[in-house]
């Protein structure tokens, strides 16, 4: 199955192609400020000769990571079904990113924190511990403060995600990718149809209407 995987959680966006969960094209994209999304599928569609009609699947990274981009990810993958009758799957991005973690040189029983910036002085935090030659979650995905996420430091463990440094001197920075997204979303079913996938997200969702405009203010302008 040909599969089309979009990864826009981070600030290191990018799209992949994998035939049978072998990826086969990649493009990378890395200012989140603008992301050329339809650019990159045609860039990974040209670098492997296919074209639109050879993809019968999306899969999309669901975060947690950026509310913006990976709604513009699913805009897409939900444009694309319609126009094109393909199946559409969610992925964690989070597990795309701990299954790309290098293992080399990890001993095993080595704990990590993979933090995701959550805005507002927040992270979106998941433990891992190292496992014969893999990561393996640990316990829920929570929501951490600065200070929470430095206290698990002091005990030893290693600190992990995409722009950590930023925050974190002693932290590695890594990235999920879709190269990853798309190695996980050929393995999976899809749930229903692909309205129904939304952003992995703690908070609550909250969305402000701005208010109608006072009469009064509007009295003696002209236009």
């Amino acid at each position: 199955m040909m599969t089309l995987a979009l990864e826009f959680s981070s600030t290191r966006r990018s799209v992949a192609l994998a035939l049978a969960g072998r990826v086969v094209a990649e493009a990378v994209h890395e200012d989140a400020g603008h992301t050329p999304a339809i650019a990159l599928a045609r860039r990974v569609l040209a670098q492997s000769g296919m074209g639109r009609e050879s993809i019968e699947r999306i899969a999309v990274g669901l975060g947690p990571g950026s509310y913006a981009g990976i709604r513009s990810a699913l805009a897409l993958a939900q444009g694309w079904s319609l126009k094109g009758g393909v199946e559409v799957v969610g992925v964690s991005s989070l597990s795309a990113l701990i299954r790309g973690i290098p293992g080399d040189r990890v001993g095993d029983g080595t704990e990590a924190l993979v933090l995701l910036d959550a805005q507002r002085g927040e992270f979106h935090g998941q433990r891992v511990v190292f496992r014969q030659d893999c990561w393996r979650p640990d316990g829920d995905l929570l929501l951490l403060t600065k200070e929470g996420a430095k206290g698990a430091m002091a005990d030893g463990t290693r600190i992990l995600g995409p722009e950590v440094r930023r925050w974190f001197s002693e932290g590695t920075e890594c990235y999920p990718t879709a190269w990853h997204v798309a190695n996980l979303g050929s393995m999976m079913k899809p749930v229903g149809p692909p309205e129904v996938l939304e952003p992995i997200y703690l908070r609550s969702i909250l969305f402000l209407k701005t208010p109608p405009p006072r009469q009064d203010l509007l009295d003696g302008l002209s236009f």
